[in-house]
């Protein structure tokens, strides 16, 4: 059998595997090595924390003074390698355009060990308080389990926690520095706030909400639906038929008038903006008070057919070009 090739990290990595998990590691492509890293680290992780909390409990499996002699931080502290393997893979996923360095890994495992004896107090006092006179240590400790894996899968999945870690280092306020998948959610939100052509949405919290839609926290139906609300208080003359579908923008229900205006105009209805004059009046009341009715799609065609950018279209050249051949039959001029 060839000797695997590992590169310096994954050769770290594969020394801390026991016999069976290295046979699995090295029979993996390489590029599917950082998943079973992210496993085995995330494995490692909630066994660590039911030992923790059964050592808080004076119910480790070993009562050795070794066993004793080990610290609540020890159980839950990620090493380099587990570290490196997991921000690895979420930087990868989250296409991250920076470098990973040694000070992120040891900032990345300070926070988590942090957040770790935060989490573990939590756990260990939930099973205190559940505990009744006769409970046996084997109840306790499936008590433990089911804290660990149950109650707070949110932190006890090393992975997530990488994957926030990860996407806290993405910076939109820099757009160039953005990746693919970052700036693919920044456009898909910009674009749910230009449909909708609301005002009362900034840049800076558009970007706030790509960053959940690329983490996958947030979805662009969710985003939809958050904007939509916003649309109704800006066009309350419209709330009834926003309330009918949670899917619908203010940009379809002027698509009438877009297309319309773009075949009178000849021009493609996408280049005519949300902010065109006759748009607006087709959607918003008008008057000082506030209280005139919005143009009817009729009197939007009206104004359409009597607009300067009529006058530069093919169709309105041949109605003038026919109306003067016309005139000048009707003078006897020979053409």
């Amino acid at each position: 059998m060839a000797t695997p090739v590992f590169t310096p990290d994954e050769q770290k990595f594969y020394d801390t595997l026991t016999s069976e998990q290295q046979a699995v590691y090295t029979a993996l492509p390489s590029k599917e090595r950082k998943t079973y890293e992210g496993m085995i680290a995330q494995e490692n992780i909630t066994s660590k924390a039911q030992a923790q909390a059964l050592a808080a409990l004076n119910l480790s499996p070993s009562n050795t003074d070794s066993a004793k002699s080990t610290t609540q931080q020890d159980y839950l502290k990620l090493t380099p390698a587990s570290a490196k393997a997991l921000l690895t893979k979420a930087l990868t996923d989250a296409e991250y355009t920076g470098k990973l360095t040694n000070a992120d890994i040891t900032d990345f495992i300070n926070k988590f060990q942090t957040e770790a004896q935060a989490q573990m107090a939590i756990v260990v006092q939930n099973a205190k308080d559940s505990t009744k006179v006769g409970k046996t240590p084997t109840d306790l400790t499936n008590t433990i389990a089911n804290y660990v894996t149950q109650n707070f899968p949110s932190f006890f999945n090393a992975q997530d926690f990488a994957k926030d870690y990860a996407w806290s280092k993405i910076d939109f306020k820099n757009e160039k520095t953005l990746g693919g998948k970052a700036l693919t959610a920044l456009g898909q939100a910009r674009g749910i706030v230009t449909s909708f052509n609301v005002l009362g949405v900034s840049d800076a919290e558009v970007k706030v909400a790509a960053l959940a839609i690329a983490k996958g926290t947030k979805s662009i139906q969710d985003y939809t639906a958050e904007i939509q609300k916003i649309a109704m208080k800006e066009y309350p003359n419209l709330a009834d038929r926003f309330k009918t579908d949670p899917t619908l923008t203010t940009k379809d229900i002027a698509s009438p008038v877009l297309n319309m205006l773009g075949k009178t105009w000849e021009m493609d209805p996408a280049s005519i903006g949300m902010d065109n004059p006759l748009v607006v009046a087709y959607l918003h009341p008008s008057g000082a008070d506030g209280k005139t009715p919005p143009l009817t799609y009729s009197e939007v065609l009206a104004k359409a057919m009597n607009d300067p950018k009529r006058e530069l279209t093919s169709a309105a050249n041949e109605i003038a070009r026919s109306a003067a051949t016309g005139m000048a039959r009707a003078f006897g001029v020979g053409l």
